[in-house]
Formats: C-alpha cells, sequence, structure tokens
C-alpha cells in the first residue's frame, strides 16, 4: 500500500515515470545532500526534525515536502522545520538558483519556515526563501518570524509564484515587504492567512506587509488580520512601489481587525493599471485615510467594488480623515455596485467620497446599501455617510440609505451649486427629509444641494443588475461574500407563545431560519435573506403541538441548530 501511495504522489508532484522520491535522513544525510544529488523531476520528502539552513535550491524541477504530502496530517507540517543553523544565524531558510526561465518549477509543501534572516550586504533578499527567474507552487507551508531587507518572508524575482493554504504571521522587512516582495513576477495567493505583522528591527520608512515593483497580483479566499498594532503603527497593507503594475485583485478575501493608514497606496503616485475587490468582507478595521489616496485611483484603468460588505470601520478620534472608498478624481474609470455599508464611522464623511464625475458609464456608484454610518463630518461637524461635489446625473443612483446617522449623502456646494442623487431608496416612500423642499420626508437626511427628487418608493425598485457593461465583463466569476453571523441567544426557552432570535454580525444573501420538529419535518420559515444584527420572532400557530423543537439557521458558509421547548 505505502508503495503505491508514493507512485501516486510521485506521478501527480513530478509528472513523469522516471522521477525518484528521497527521503532526509534516509536516503541522504541531510537535505542539502539531497538537493545536491538528486535529479530533475524528483521529490524530496523531509522526515520530522528540524533542518538547518539556508538550503540552495538548483535550478531544475524539484518538489521538496514533509510528510504531510503523504499524510495530509497537519501535525506534520509543524514537525518539520527549515531554519537558518546556529552558526549562520543571518541566512534565510532557502535560496534559489535562477532558472533559464520560468518553465523551471519548485513545488514546496507542508513545510515550516522559521526565523529565516537576510539582512546582510549582500544577503537582504527573502527571509524565508529568494526565488529567482522560475516558477514557484508553494502549498500548505507556514512562513513564521521571518525578516530580511526586502520580502521577510518571500522575495520573488522575474517568476510565477503561488502561495495555496500557507500561513504568514510575524514576518517582517527592514526596507519593503514584510511578507512579500515581488519584483517583474505574477503572484497568486489562494486560501492563505496572513498576519499578524511582526516586529524586530526599526524599520527605515513607511513599510508594507506587500510591495510590488513591476508585477501583479490576485489574491482570493485569504484572511488578511492584525496589522498596525504593533510599535511601528498603523500599517500598509498593499503597495505599488517601483515601475508600473498590472493589477490587484482581491476575490473573497476577509480582511479584519487591522490598523491600517492606507490598505492600498502607489508610491510616487503609482497605481494599478487593473484594481478589482470582489466579495471581500472589511471588518473591524481602523481606517483614518480610507483605503487609499484618491491619487491612487486617479493612475488607474478600471477600479471595480463589487458584492463587498464594510462594517464596523473606525478613524481615531479627532483625526480629520477620509471615507472608506474616495472617487474624487475626474480621470478614474470605476464601478462601486452591490456592496453593503454597515455601522461605519469615518472623519470628513464614513463610507464615500464622490466629486467631478458625470458619466455613469465611466463612473458609477450604483445598487448599494448603506445602514447605520455615521462620520464626525470635520470641517462642518456635521455626520455624512457620503460627501460629494459636482456630480451628474446618473452617477450616483439606486442605492438604498437606511438609518444613517445625520446626512446619508451631503452635496458641498463651496465650489458648486448642485449635485445629483436621483432614483435612490432613502428608507422610506416619503423620501428624504430636507428641510426646504421635503420637510415631510421619513428617510434619511440629505441637503438643498442635492438633486434627489425623483427618488424609489421601496427597495424593491432596485434594478437586480447593473445598466452598464462593468470594466470587467469577461470575467464573470461570482465569488463568495463571507458572512460574519452567530446566534446570540434565543429567549424564553421554554416558551409557551413567542420566542426571539438574537443575531450578531451579518449574514450572506442565502440566509434561512427554519424550525423543526423531532421527526425533521419543518414546521415554520421565521426568515430568508440578508439580515444584519438584531432580533427575529417567532409566533408559535394555535395548532402546533408541545415538545422539543430544533431551531436551524444557516447560510452556505455557516449553520447552526439550536434546541427550543414549547410549553402550551
Amino acid at each position: 500500500m505505502t508503495s503505491i501511495l508514493i507512485w501516486v504522489v510521485m506521478l501527480a508532484w513530478a509528472g513523469t515515470a522516471h522521477a525518484v522520491i528521497h527521503f532526509v535522513p534516509d536516503d541522504f544525510n541531510n537535505l542539502q545532500q539531497a538537493l545536491d544529488e538528486s535529479n530533475s523531476n524528483d521529490t524530496i520528502v523531509c522526515r520530522a526534525g528540524t533542518y538547518r539552513g539556508p538550503f540552495f535550491v538548483w535550478a531544475r524541477n524539484i518538489t521538496i515536502a514533509s510528510e504531510f504530502i503523504l499524510t495530509h496530517n497537519p501535525i506534520d507540517i509543524a514537525n518539520c522545520i527549515v531554519r537558518p543553523s546556529n552558526g549562520a544565524p543571518d541566512n534565510g531558510c532557502f535560496v534559489t538558483q535562477p532558472a533559464d526561465s520560468t518553465d523551471t518549477t519548485l513545488r514546496m509543501v507542508g513545510i515550516t519556515l522559521s526565523l529565516g534572516r537576510a539582512i546582510t550586504v549582500g544577503n537582504n533578499k527573502g527571509g524565508g526563501i529568494y526565488i529567482r527567474n522560475r516558477t514557484a507552487d508553494i502549498k500548505d507551508c507556514v512562513f513564521k518570524s521571518c525578516l530580511a531587507g526586502y520580502g521577510g518572508a518571500i522575495y520573488a524575482d522575474s517568476s510565477v509564484l503561488t502561495l495555496k493554504r500557507c500561513f504568514m504571521p510575524g514576518n517582517d522587512a527592514l526596507y519593503r515587504g514584510e511578507v512579500l516582495y515581488a519584483r517583474h513576477s505574477t503572484v497568486h495567493i489562494m486560501d492563505s492567512d496572513i498576519g499578524p505583522d511582526g516586529y524586530f528591527m526599526p524599520p527605515s520608512n513607511t513599510e508594507a506587509q506587500i510591495d510590488l515593483n513591476s508585477s501583479s497580483i490576485t489574491i482570493s479566499g485569504t484572511h488578511i488580520h492584525g496589522f498596525g498594532y504593533g510599535p511601528e503603527g498603523s500599517a500598509i497593507f498593499l503597495r505599488a512601489y517601483d515601475g508600473s503594475v498590472g493589477y490587484m485583485r482581491l476575490h473573497g478575501c476577509v480582511i479584519g481587525d487591522n490598523s491600517l493608514s492606507f490598505f492600498l497606496v502607489g508610491s510616487g503616485g503609482l497605481g494599478p493599471n487593473e484594481l478589482t475587490i470582489d466579495s471581500c468582507l472589511f471588518t473591524e478595521n481602523s481606517l483614518p485615510f480610507g483605503l487609499w489616496v484618491p491619487s491612487f485611483i486617479e493612475r488607474n484603468g478600471t477600479t471595480t467594488i463589487t458584492r463587498c460588505t464594510f462594517e464596523n470601520s473606525t478613524v481615531p478620534p479627532n483625526t480629520a480623515g477620509a471615507p472608506i472608498l474616495n472617487f474624487s478624481q475626474t480621470r478614474a474609470t470605476f464601478e462601486c455596485e452591490q456592496n453593503h455599508f454597515h455601522n461605519n464611522y469615518g472623519g470628513t464623511a464614513a463610507c464615500i467620497g464622490l466629486g467631478n464625475q458625470f458619466n455613469p458609464s465611466q463612473g458609477r456608484v450604483q445598487r448599494n446599501y448603506f445602514s447605520n454610518n455615521s462620520s464626525w463630518g470635520y470641517p462642518t461637524w456635521q455626520s455624512r455617510t457620503i460627501g460629494m461635489g459636482n456630480v451628474g446625473e446618473g452617477v450616483l443612483e439606486f442605492n438604498a440609505f437606511v438609518g444613517n446617522i445625520g446626512y446619508a449623502v451631503y452635496t458641498s456646494d463651496f465650489f458648486w451649486p448642485t449635485s445629483y442623487a436621483l432614483h435612490n431608496f432613502w428608507g422610506d416612500s416619503t423620501g428624504p427629509y430636507e428641510a426646504t423642499r421635503n420637510p415631510g420626508g421619513l428617510g434619511d437626511t440629505t441637503n438643498a444641494a442635492t438633486i434627489y427628487d425623483e427618488w424609489l418608493l421601496s427597495e424593491d425598485e432596485i434594478p437586480d443588475t447593473t445598466l452598464y457593461p462593468p470594466p470587467n465583463a469577461a470575467d464573470d466569476r461570482r465569488w463568495t461574500v463571507p458572512s460574519t453571523w452567530f446566534i446570540s441567544n434565543v429567549y424564553p426557552n421554554p416558551f409557551n407563545s413567542e420566542f426571539r432570535i438574537e443575531l450578531d454580525g451579518m449574514t450572506g444573501a442565502d440566509f434561512e431560519v427554519r424550525l423543526f420538529d423531532l421527526l425533521g419535518r419543518e414546521v415554520a420559515l421565521l426568515h430568508s435573506g440578508r439580515t444584519l444584527r438584531g432580533s427575529l420572532s417567532f409566533q408559535a400557530p394555535s395548532d402546533l403541538a408541545a415538545g422539543v423543537y430544533f431551531l436551524h439557521a444557516k447560510d452556505h458558509l455557516y449553520a447552526e441548530t439550536k434546541k427550543v421547548l414549547y410549553l402550551k
């Protein structure tokens, strides 16, 4: 059975019947000897233990793995550790020889790279691994507490790098890229965990977790957390530092519990040709200056922010601040649709800044939902969810504003007399409250400089699909927006006529709550559809028999079941 398993693994990872699997220390005394004497397409499996590097990887197709590749037991990842030797503490864990092209592939599976150091002159790139001119496919690995001048965990130069199911806590850099520095490379990060940040030496300048130099990056299904709370203060996550950046794409990620000066930034005014943030959850972040500075977006070819949730963002006290998303430039091409902004607190405005936009086919904020947002409203000290100026018809349209504090939409008339916010739902069929033209409006508030009439009478009038071709119409993949909900209480329990369900967090769009009897038969559907933190109630029908019932709440990511007792 073991030989069959090894043969399957060899075929899967090496792709040829001539490949050989070597075990260390069974077949070679140490890992470097195995790397020196193995042939192209071989696989090196490291038994449990600590391997003292640095290790030099030759320019050939090779797979380096722990026994996890055979067992799929996570304990094998933790037990296979590569770190610098006691005699060379200022060295990284792995250094790869430059290959002739990216047709040469390094595969790494199930290894912990710990305490790698690359901080000396001539050896300051990639504390965990330095990759140059090859394809690197790294899966199920841990990069922990590594430090370098550039690329604390990973430095990729002229390479194609894929990271899948990797954990990257506590890494640091002196100059660029605490987690990753990519130069002339294409990077894919999937289903991984990045954070929290590390702190080993005082930085020479403001660092980012990921720095891109003439590179492109896609991050999907990844948890980004815990940055900006160390001695260095608030952090930057992703930066275009040198050279042009092709694209930055984030799909289905959770970005939570960070203190960020910016999420994205371009040094020297650089920005990517394409920025896409789709189906991501931003929760519990400190964002004093928003996700980006306006000049970052101005230089983009296209910016697409769709199907995201932004909740519980804050700014530090007495910070003038900026909204989460700032579209205040004239040359930006952007689409901001189908996002949910809930319970955010900002400086000048909580959620969106919008200015100098007249063509909705070029830039638009449509079909978004804004609820319970507020700001301290510098410099007029009036709370705003959206602040705008010089905005034409159709740009801010088909949105829902429900329960926002102060002004849901505030138009600055300092330079321009009016801006448009037509065909939005303001939380009530009577429209927005505006003291001069609609004092009887029971919906959210706007000001006289905003042209808001005609408005939508209900949320149901918001179109289900975009009215314009999106910038990335060819990429129609739908990612899942992560949910954050849980049932905090069910009361009274036991109950004799009615009970209430207390929910925390935000559910997915397919959320539903059903009641079942002991035989698994459905008794009632209590709720269907997205909902926010609050309570749901159930009134027992007269023909419901006394007994034990099960309350089942679920969406496609999470489910909970609670037992309730009905005393008739």
